[in-house]
């Protein structure tokens, strides 16, 4: 098992790739129907406009985000054929496994990879699960 992770630091939300009130930024999926309207008074984000105001742009502590982490990096779980049953179908050896590979992600973000929060091309790392059988001859 490896477990990889962070502590102590935080990240400035910021740049055109995911500041949402940019003129042509996209909207993140946790940003949609949830930003300020005065319907929605209990929102998580402030109001969002895409008009150029330069008050789209004031620095706030609201966009520091801390950016501690623990992500379950590797897991193999493996078991092997104890020789008595391997000898009898004249093999050497037979081990069969499942391993996992960035299984899950324990964080404060939520909506970007903490390891790099800030990146434009910061897509999720890709959850990846493989299961086999070796065989020794």
């Amino acid at each position: 098992m490896l477990l990889q992770g962070a502590f102590g630091g935080n990240v400035w939300i910021t740049g055109p790739a995911i500041w949402p009130f940019s003129g042509d930024g996209g909207i993140l999926a946790d940003i949609k129907g949830n930003y300020w309207t005065p319907d929605n008074l209990n929102a998580k984000y402030p109001r969002i406009s895409y008009a150029n105001n330069a008050n789209n742009y004031q620095t706030s502590s609201f966009w520091l985000l801390n950016t501690n982490y623990l992500r379950l990096k590797n897991v193999e779980i493996g078991y092997t054929l104890p020789q008595s049953l391997v000898k009898r179908a004249k093999l050497g050896n037979v081990r069969a496994f499942v391993n996992g590979i960035n299984l899950v992600t324990w964080d404060h973000l939520k909506i970007f990879d903490p390891e790099m929060p800030n990146d434009s091309r910061n897509y999720p790392q890709q959850r990846v699960i493989n299961a086999g059988i070796t065989i020794g001859l």
